[in-house]
């Protein structure tokens, strides 16, 4: 099993992001947390809201969000709902989840229907600044490798069968992504191939990708050796 965790020290925005300000979708049918969000942001971020399930799927048709900010508890349909129906879209932005709790239930079902990531409710400022600018770094590179892949980048990946193509499109999903990554398969599947095609994806791919055999390593002395 190899995994790998990937810092974003020195990744920057795709160039034209500089240029126009992030359009947030927030989804919530409470007033008071729509003009809060609505003045924090106002600065970093164009805000549109939407205070239904029904309204929000309006204003991303209508609207072209890059990023969508979903409540989980909704009027007129449950977020989980609404979310797999934004996913069902052909170019989806990504969707980070809002919830007041952290439910291991919740989580696992929001991320396997494909959402980007989750945030409860008492969020700081910077945290939510920092999440919406990852969903979008990642959503604009998944959409960069997807439309030109670089054949470098899948070195040693060969293949056009619909699991081949899918790991790529996983690899590109996630190359963008600041979050660890756990990848397992059975020996000889090819893991060490995934990561560094992950790595040369990624924004780090300047950097050195550092492999490290944990198995050769006595238990005693894992901790210090990483």
């Amino acid at each position: 099993v190899v995994s790998l965790r990937r810092k974003a020290r020195g990744a920057t925005m795709p160039f034209r992001r500089l240029q126009t300000m992030i359009r947030v979708l927030f989804i919530d049918d409470d007033p008071q947390a729509q003009a809060t969000l609505g003045m924090i942001l106002a600065e970093r971020y164009t805000v549109l809201s939407a205070a239904s399930a029904a309204e929000g799927l309006r204003a991303l048709h209508d609207q072209d969000p890059d990023v969508v900010l979903l409540d989980i508890d909704l009027p007129d349909r449950d977020g989980l709902a609404l979310l797999e129906d934004i996913m069902s879209c052909p170019s989806p932005p990504p969707v980070i989840m809002l919830t007041a709790y952290g439910e291991v239930d919740f989580v696992k079902r929001a991320i396997q229907a494909g959402a980007y990531d989750f945030i409860l409710k008492d969020f700081t400022l910077k945290a939510l600044d920092g999440a919406l600018r990852r969903a979008v770094q990642n959503a604009d590179a998944r959409r960069l490798f997807l439309s030109a892949p670089a054949p470098e980048g899948f070195a040693g990946l060969i293949g056009e069968s619909p699991p081949i193509r899918e790991l790529k499109s996983l690899l590109a999903r996630y190359a963008g992504s600041d979050a660890p990554v756990l990848i397992h398969g059975e020996s000889g599947s090819g893991k060490e191939l995934a990561a560094a095609a992950l790595h040369r994806l990624s924004p780090r791919r300047e950097g050195p990708l550092v492999a490290v055999n944990c198995g050769a390593i006595p238990e005693s002395l894992l901790e210090s050796e990483l």
